[in-house]
Formats: C-alpha cells, sequence, structure tokens
C-alpha cells in the first residue's frame, strides 16, 4: 500500500482471473472509504480478445473476472490481471488528481462526468465501470475531455446482436495530469 502525499492510500498489485472470476483481497488496505479499483489484463495466454469487469467493491476486496465478446464461447483462459485500488479523493500529490466513484453514472449514452477539482490543462482520465449490472460485454468511451469534465457511455460489442442498450453501470474515475506521484509505501495496520 502507498500513501500519497495528501494521505489518499492507493495499492497496486496482480491476481490471476479467467471467465469464472476471482476475489482479490485488499486487506489490509488502511482504506477508510470505499476505493475505486481499475483493472487491466497484463498477458495474452488465450486468443480470444479480452475485457475484465469487477464487482462488489467494498474496503477488503473486489471480484474481477475476464469478459470475451459474445460471439466467442465464454470461456477464458487464466490471465494476469493487474489492479490499483485508489481511495477516493482529490488533491495534489506532486500533480493534480481526482479519484472518484460516481453511482449509475454510465450507459449505452454518454454522460457528463464532472471533476471533483479543476485542473490547469486537460488531464489524462482512466476509467471502470465498479459494477456488472448487465453481463454484456463492453468497454468505456471517452469524448469530450475538458480541465473540468468528460462525457463517458459503455459502448457493448455487438458480435453475437446489434442490441446496444446497457443498465446503469456505477463507475470508478481517476482524472490526473501527466506527471509523478509522490508517495511513500506504508504498512496498514
Amino acid at each position: 500500500t502507498w500513501e500519497l502525499a495528501d494521505g489518499t492510500l492507493l495499492r497496486a498489485g496482480l491476481s490471476e482471473a479467467n471467465h469464472e472470476g476471482v476475489y482479490v483481497d485488499l486487506a489490509p488496505s488502511g482504506f477508510t472509504s470505499t476505493p475505486i479499483v481499475l483493472t487491466q489484463t497484463q498477458t495474452a495466454s488465450d486468443s480470444a480478445a479480452v475485457v475484465t469487469r469487477q464487482r462488489n467493491v467494498t474496503l477488503s476486496g473486489f471480484h474481477v473476472r475476464l469478459q470475451e465478446e459474445e460471439g466467442a464461447d465464454g470461456s477464458h483462459d487464466l490471465q494476469q490481471v493487474g489492479f490499483i485500488a485508489l481511495m477516493p479523493g482529490s488533491g495534489t500529490s506532486g500533480v493534480p488528481f481526482s479519484a472518484a466513484r460516481f453511482q449509475d453514472a454510465v450507459n449505452g449514452d454518454f454522460r457528463r462526468i464532472d471533476f471533483a477539482q479543476s485542473f490547469p490543462e486537460t488531464p489524462l482520465v482512466l476509467a471502470g465501470t465498479q459494477t456488472l449490472q448487465e453481463f454484456d460485454p463492453g468497454a468505456l468511451r471517452v469524448r469530450s475531455l475538458t480541465p473540468t469534465s468528460v462525457q463517458m457511455r459503455f459502448q457493448e460489442e455487438r458480435s453475437h446482436d446489434e442490441e446496444t442498450e446497457h443498465a446503469l453501470e456505477d463507475l470508478g474515475l481517476l482524472a490526473i495530469m501527466p506527471g509523478f506521484l509522490q508517495a511513500q509505501s506504508v504498512t496498514p495496520i
């Protein structure tokens, strides 16, 4: 676990997951509020395209699974999954950042998401759904990124059917200026 200069906690790590999913234990993390979780596959041990989907994010952990396009067989080999779990908050720790969880924030339509703070220039945005309200696979899409907001949607893929409506999902979002975060390693109790 890492502590940013402003006290925000961040944990980065690796796990293994497949189409069935796995629980990732964050304890002891020291988190005092439910973190946002961002995940990404780190290996390519299966030839089918895949996205990571997480759900049940709590202070102590989260579930993550690999999801293939609907037109594939739905079974996916174990892959390494990298993750970052970060307490919500905004401030400056070497560079300005804002990490937040937005309830019922994205579906199949573009929706505006306001950052908790304004940035001096257009920030970088990293985001991931925090829920699995609907099983259809897809990806987050971004447009109209400004120093104060971004528009995002969950775009379902169409390998099996043309339907692209999607239920509202919670969103975890990190907006950050390019540069280096200042942090120190801590041992949570």
